[in-house]
């Protein structure tokens, strides 16, 4: 499974430097901007796009029809993609803390609580993400996985709007402040969930794909 991961993170690496020169600029604006930048939601989301990547370089150079073939290939696949993505995701959530912590010691305006409380939200959203997109772009392939996972996300934005009105504010409101007082339990808790169920729907899939 080693080596899945490394091919991944090998694929990363070749856009190491567009994500280098992201992170630099957007440092410069968080410390030029009256109003400062989120570090803490940008880097992870750069991460996601930057590895969403890789399933294109799997299918241009046929590298799941050679995959299979090689022992326990298909779980170590699935596995492979989500621990390498999870881990980039980690170290760009890391390097966003640390950016964020810079910038707002530099301009007296940090704050550690709210910081991890971002940081938090964006880890939980991206992970979403990636949970709602392995399983169709296993199934369905990168190119038309990517049109039907933006209208899902869509679609879920606008359900939860709708809901929201119907709702009421108030109990939304109740639902955020409990997520800001409990949110060290419950965004990992729905992490675990939303990831565990993401990985069987995906090994279910690509152990009976053929390629």
């Amino acid at each position: 499974m080693m080596s899945f991961i490394k091919k991944d993170l090998l694929v990363i690496k070749a856009n190491l430097k567009t994500f280098l020169i992201i992170l630099v600029f957007y440092i410069i604006m968080g410390l030029t901007m009256e109003d400062g930048f989120d570090m803490t939601f940008l880097l992870p989301f750069i991460s996601v796009m930057l590895f969403i990547s890789t399933f294109s370089y799997d299918e241009f150079n046929n590298w799941n029809a050679y995959s299979v073939t090689l022992p326990d290939g298909r779980r170590n696949a699935v596995r492979g993609k989500y621990l390498a993505s999870f881990l980039i995701l980690l170290i760009t959530s890391i390097i966003a803390l640390i950016s964020s912590m810079g910038i707002g010691v530099y301009k007296e305006t940090f704050r550690l609580e709210e910081t991890l409380i971002s940081l938090f939200s964006a880890i939980t959203a991206m992970v979403f993400v990636l949970s709602i997109m392995y399983p169709i772009i296993f199934k369905i392939g990168i190119e038309k996985g990517r049109i039907l996972v933006m209208g899902i996300i869509f679609g879920w934005t606008f359900l939860i709007a709708t809901l929201g009105k119907l709702i009421g504010p108030s109990f939304l409101a109740d639902v955020g402040t409990f997520i800001d007082n409990w949110y060290y339990i419950v965004l990992p808790f729905f992490i675990c969930i939303t990831i565990g169920i993401s990985y069987l729907i995906s090994i279910h899939i690509y152990l009976k794909k053929e390629f």
